[in-house]
């Protein structure tokens, strides 16, 4: 005998979202701490060292920031992938471009903090972004995860300019 399963006998059995453990989760946490402080490290030794020499001739200017913004967060992006990835973090691609979209721009606003204090907090942030999204994108409905994501996002940057 064979048995036969219909349509709605799987997406009865199927659960609403995927499994995420608390050590998986941690995982994740750790990874978002140390993305912030490699994004903010990066960007600033980008910056002073390659991107504003070159394209500023030594002086300050704002391409070199957004140049050295944008290179630090594909650099960063690509080595949290493989972290993620390691944490088996379900859709980890979407957590860390929705990471990055909530939190652009995060550095600009700390303006003349210590440089310490911008690293501590970029860290947190990004490591309670990833986890947020990370939390959200489980959920197995691909449309109604990014709607949430969308959202989230627009809250986040919100909260941020507030």
């Amino acid at each position: 005998m064979t048995s036969e399963t219909t349509g709605a006998d799987y997406q009865q059995s199927t659960p609403l979202f995927t499994s995420m453990t608390n050590r998986n989760l941690l995982r994740v946490l750790v990874v978002g701490f140390l993305s912030g402080v490699a994004f903010w490290l990066f960007s600033v030794l980008l910056e002073r060292y390659i991107f504003g020499p070159v394209l500023c001739g030594g002086g300050q200017c704002g391409s070199s920031g957004m140049a050295s913004s944008v290179t630090s967060a594909v650099l960063v992006g690509v080595g949290s992938l493989v972290g993620l990835v390691k944490a088996q973090t379900y859709r980890p691609l979407l957590v860390i471009v929705a990471s990055f979209a909530a939190l652009w721009g995060l550095g600009a606003q700390m303006g003349a903090s210590t440089p310490y204090s911008v690293a501590l907090v970029t860290g947190v942030l990004y490591s309670f972004s990833y986890a947020l999204f990370a939390w959200v994108l489980r959920l197995r409905l691909f449309w109604i995860a990014i709607a949430l994501v969308v959202l989230l996002v627009v809250a986040v940057r919100y909260l941020l300019t507030v």
